[in-house]
Formats: C-alpha cells, structure tokens, sequence
C-alpha cells in the first residue's frame, strides 16, 4: 500500500517559495519518511526548508536572468553607483538555511543518499 504525501501548505505561494516551494515538498517528504525521519521532523520545519529553497531558485533565476548588480543612474542617465542586488543577498541566506537545516538532520548534500534515521549510523 503507498502512503498518500501529505499536501504541501496553502501559504506556498508568491514570496513564499512558490511552485519550487511545492516541488521540493512533494519529494523531500517520500524520501524522509522513506529515512523513518518524519516523526522527529516537524512538518512546519519541512514548510520552512521548502519555503527557502522556492526563494533560493526564485532569487538564482532571478540573478542569471537580470545579473547580479543595480546599476543606479541620476535623471540624465549617468551612472550614480552599483549595487548588489537584493536577491544576492536573499539566495545566500536562503542556501544558508537550506544547508543548515539539512546538515540538522543529518542529510549532506554531497552525500545525501547515504543519510540515515536518527539513531543509526550512515553504515546501517
């Protein structure tokens, strides 16, 4: 008998991870409760992980589309300053929590298929 996912929060939507906040919740959470990590994983946790990886592709796309800088012109359109932009800095945190959130319960992402529940060694 397969177990029916559990639906992804309403709330994924606009800023909130979006349509990559849903993906990433339809198969991260087959493959936690495949691990038997799902009852020490609280699902507003996985929501937040989701919600930060929908921001971290929607602010990666965002830079490889329009680039990494503003450029800030005066009113006869000389250039004034350039800046970061702000999805620069919203990425970084995004995959900042991603990576700690993952690193938390045990999954590396260079070794991800080797996590194991809590308790056992990657071994078992």
């Amino acid at each position: 008998m397969t177990k029916k996912i559990p639906t992804p929060p309403e709330w994924f939507t606009g800023t909130h991870g979006g349509q990559e906040a849903v993906d990433e919740w339809n198969r991260i959470i087959p493959e936690i409760e495949r691990r038997g990590l799902l009852s020490v994983i609280d699902s507003n946790a996985v929501a937040a992980y989701c919600a930060q990886w929908g921001r971290l592709v929607n602010a990666e796309r965002w830079i490889a589309e329009n680039g990494a800088t503003i450029v800030i012109r005066d009113k006869d359109g000389r250039v004034k300053s350039v800046t970061k932009a702000p999805q620069v800095g919203i990425a970084r945190e995004s995959a900042d929590f991603v990576r700690r959130f993952l690193a938390d319960f045990g999954i590396k992402p260079w070794r991800g298929s080797q996590a194991a529940p809590s308790g056992q060694t990657e071994s078992t």
